[in-house]
């Protein structure tokens, strides 16, 4: 197993063209406030107060979710155009 870089780890990546993904905080800013609303929802009282659910593993977890879910939609759209200019490539 190669040994881990701090080099690497420490260099600022960009996963997803959505600039809404950025970062935890662009995430916060622009989806924080219905996400804590959902939250207050969901889960049995007492909650956390917004500063510190933004500060939780539960606001990190949510924001890797939609990632996750940002990345996945993005290959799924690179895919379909690969097979979708294949086969139009092949009936010709």
């Amino acid at each position: 197993m190669a040994p881990f870089s701090r080099e690497i780890a420490d260099e600022p990546q960009t996963i997803s063209s959505n600039e809404d993904f950025d970062s935890l905080q662009s995430w916060l800013e622009s989806s924080g406030p219905a996400e804590y609303a959902l939250y207050q929802i969901r889960e049995p009282a007492p909650h956390l107060p917004y500063d510190e659910w933004a500060r939780s593993a539960k606001a990190l977890g949510m924001y890797l979710y939609h990632l996750t879910l940002s990345a996945c939609d993005e290959s799924d759209s690179e895919v379909g155009e690969l097979f979708s200019s294949s086969a139009c490539d092949f009936a010709n």
